[in-house]
């Protein structure tokens, strides 16, 4: 029988990316968003409509239409899903339902910016950084700095002290040394165990709301050794994203690594790694190393595309509008 996997974030292109890898697979797709594209990319009987990852009844909602629908495997892409989830790894195993994810130890250091360049920085280079608090003598410091929240999204680049006073003094914001080189993401498989399998070295040419629109595969020696050294370090298991930006002196430091699929991942897989089947055949126990073949160099710019369906399925009739009400209406929450 063909394993049934569910792929949430479904609007996003790291979720894209991983369904169209595993589309040999009875693909489900999750989202919060009724109007993700990526849920128009499955038949309509397996469109999900799920809750946001912070929201409290995540886990358990999730975990009731894996059940419900006899999912296989359960593959998140979205920050916020994976230490829910992790938290709740044996539950859904004990269902029937394995989740390709991190353990919770090494999710809660890895999106913690600030619990990361502290694990690294005797590993590998780093920007300097410092968590924003009153007072901090920021007199040997050099502007433009970086500003960021610990954990979540969101960059904002600081010219002088004056501008600090606008950011909250609470530890929530990490300051980090400006690198005004070359960024980079490193994609990594790695064993069940953290174990580095295969790098994939991408330069972040053209970034756009923090996505890559324009990128490239390179080739980097040091860039793959630095990033199988952290992974491995890490112990992350399956695919991780690990990312660097080279200084003003041309050395590139880490600054984040996302364990889970990027949104670049589908230039991975046409440079000749398809990481999702690896990592599912990981997940499985039958993975072949003989099948891992050589990257190459590739460049790959995005551009918006259409999926066209009918006007019901999204907009129409009664029972297409009940389909696709807010979440915050939908009856599977109502019954929660």
């Amino acid at each position: 029988m063909t394993p049934r996997i569910l792929v949430t974030g479904a609007g996003g292109p790291s979720a894209i990316a991983v369904m169209n890898s595993l589309s040999s697979y009875a693909i489900y797709a999750g989202d919060a968003d009724r109007l993700a594209s990526g849920l128009y990319s499955v038949p309509s009987h397996r469109r999900l409509l799920l809750p946001k990852g912070d929201a409290p009844e995540f886990a358990r909602i999730v975990w009731s239409e894996c059940q419900k629908h006899r999912i296989d495997v359960l593959i998140p892409t979205v920050d916020a899903e994976l230490i829910p989830l992790a938290l709740e790894h044996r539950t859904f195993s004990d269902a029937g339902t394995l989740i390709l994810n991190s353990p919770v130890d090494r999710l809660r250091t890895c999106l913690d910016k600030f619990l990361l360049l502290q694990y690294a920085r005797h590993i590998l280079p780093t920007p300097r950084f410092a968590l924003f608090h009153n007072p901090i003598d920021f007199d040997d410091w050099e502007f433009p700095v970086i500003a960021k929240p610990r954990r979540g999204s969101g960059v904002r680049r600081v010219e002088s002290q004056r501008e600090l006073a606008d950011l909250p003094t609470d530890g929530s914001m990490l300051i980090c040394e400006y690198l005004p080189g070359t960024e980079y993401s490193v994609d990594v498989l790695a064993s069940t165990r953290g174990q580095p399998l295969a790098t994939v070295p991408k330069e972040r040419s053209r970034i756009d709301s923090g996505i890559s629109v324009t990128s490239r595969t390179v080739k980097d020696q040091q860039l793959e050794l630095y990033a199988r050294t952290i992974v491995a370090e890490l112990t992350l298991p399956y695919v991780s994203n690990v990312q660097f930006r080279r200084d003003k002196f041309g050395t590139a430091r880490l600054f984040e690594i996302n364990p889970r699929f990027p949104g670049s991942m589908a230039l991975t897989v046409a440079s000749g790694i398809d990481m999702p089947k690896h990592a599912l055949d990981l997940l499985f126990g039958t993975f072949d190393r003989k099948k891992l073949t050589p990257y190459r160099e590739l460049a790959m710019v995005r551009y918006l595309g259409q999926r066209f369906v009918s006007v019901e399925t999204v907009f129409g009739d009664a029972q297409a509008r009940e389909s696709v009400r807010p979440l915050h209406e939908h009856p599977l929450l109502d019954a929660c």
